[in-house]
């Protein structure tokens, strides 16, 4: 026994090593390298303390596709006008990994614009004060406040929700994320049952819409769709954590600087009082006869920078880019 222990015990300290350091594939494009557990996560303890500059520093040192494993989780980083052009136009890399949610708070503002979005997606407009409305709102907090953007530790190594203080954070996402669900799968069964009784009402809204799409296929007989009830849950849920706190922001901002450049702001009301007047509210069809509002909110938003990182994105199969390989599902 004492003799195969010496034997069994690099052996084992290899095994360790190798189910801990994640493999990189053929090809993949270059980036700091990988330890166990870590992977190459280390490398932003070294770089710019704002995490969307050290992508940038990343970018200068390895090219503009960076290959990078966030513990287990492998990875790429394209920065550069040129290369996330390339990336976003191209239909493989459109899926969307499974990801954790982006901090929300919110105020009168966000209130507005949730219940903008609820219009949209439910036909239905809720008073502010509405127990219905005033509990997705909490929902919506909860969600987002007890996680962030791409999960932190708990998305790079989701073995951690097993253990404190992780667990405690993995079980109010995944209640809040449950509850919000709840909800809105009940206003998908309302709405269904509505459908059934009255097949030949108009649709009344975003949910209708689906619905009736995901009818239509099933009469087709196209089983393989990807147009199920489930989808349309994640669909609303997306649409709530991307909507609620992008718009906002962006008003937010206007607000700011308009404060900031008075100026600017008076040729703006100067430009809408000219073609729009003061009897009534601008409309889509004014667009093309407002520049210099359109220039503005186009230079608002590329100021602002409200996301300066996109949204995750994921392969949806294997694919070549400037020489390097991207295996499928990143």
């Amino acid at each position: 026994m004492f003799i195969l222990l010496p034997l069994l015990l690099p052996l084992l300290i290899y095994l360790i090593y190798r189910l801990t350091t994640p493999i990189t594939p053929p090809n993949f494009p270059p980036g700091p390298a990988n330890y166990p557990l870590a992977g190459g996560a280390y490398i932003f303890s070294r770089l710019n303390s704002n995490f969307t500059r050290a992508l940038i520093e990343l970018g200068h040192k390895y090219g503009p596709i960076t290959g990078i494993h966030l513990g287990q989780m492998r990875s790429i980083v394209v920065t550069g006008y040129d290369a996330v052009k390339e990336v976003l136009s191209r239909d493989e890399f459109q899926g969307r990994p499974e990801i954790f949610l982006n901090k929300l708070t919110y105020g009168e503002g966000r209130k507005l614009v949730i219940n903008v979005l609820w219009v949209i997606l439910s036909g239905k407009r809720s008073p502010h004060d509405d127990p219905d409305f005033l509990r997705l709102l909490h929902l919506l907090y909860e969600v987002f406040r007890s996680g962030n953007a791409d999960g932190g530790a708990l998305q790079d190594w989701p073995f951690l929700r097993f253990f404190p203080p992780w667990s405690k954070q993995f079980k109010k996402m995944k209640d809040g994320r449950d509850a919000l669900m709840g909800m809105l799968a009940g206003e998908v069964r309302a709405h269904s049952t509505a459908l059934n009784d009255n097949e030949d009402d108009q649709p009344r809204d975003f949910i209708d819409l689906y619905l009736k799409e995901i009818n239509a296929i099933k009469l087709a007989g196209n089983l393989d769709s990807d147009f199920t009830e489930e989808q349309l849950l994640v669909i609303l849920h997306d649409l709530f954590a991307a909507g609620a706190e992008s718009t906002t922001n962006t008003i937010a901002f206007s607000l700011l600087y308009m404060i900031i450049y008075p100026e600017v702001q008076c040729k703006v009301q100067a430009e809408l009082d000219k073609v729009v007047g003061k009897a009534r509210l601008p409309v889509y069809e004014d667009r093309i006869h407002l520049p210099y509002c359109e220039a503005v909110l186009c230079e608002l938003m590329r100021i602002s920078s409200i996301a300066p990182i996109t949204v995750p994105h994921s392969t949806l199969q294997d694919v070549e880019i400037r020489g390097w390989t991207v295996p499928k599902v990143i």
